[in-house]
């Protein structure tokens, strides 16, 4: 991580607080997206795959 002074306007801390959320949002939706790979293949690698096609589909 480069961390820069601001250029004395503040421009580059808008941008920075700007890049930070963004950040922190795609990891956020990694995390979730990885949670909930875990939530739905879980079933299948502890062998209950057979209760679960028996369950309606979705």
């Amino acid at each position: 991580m480069h961390h820069s002074q601001p250029e004395g306007d503040g421009k580059a801390y808008g941008h920075r607080d700007e890049c930070a959320v963004m950040e922190r949002l795609w990891w956020t939706g990694l995390v979730v997206g990885m949670v909930l790979s875990v939530a739905v293949c879980a079933p299948h690698l502890l062998g209950g795959a057979g209760d679960t096609a028996q369950g309606s589909p979705g």
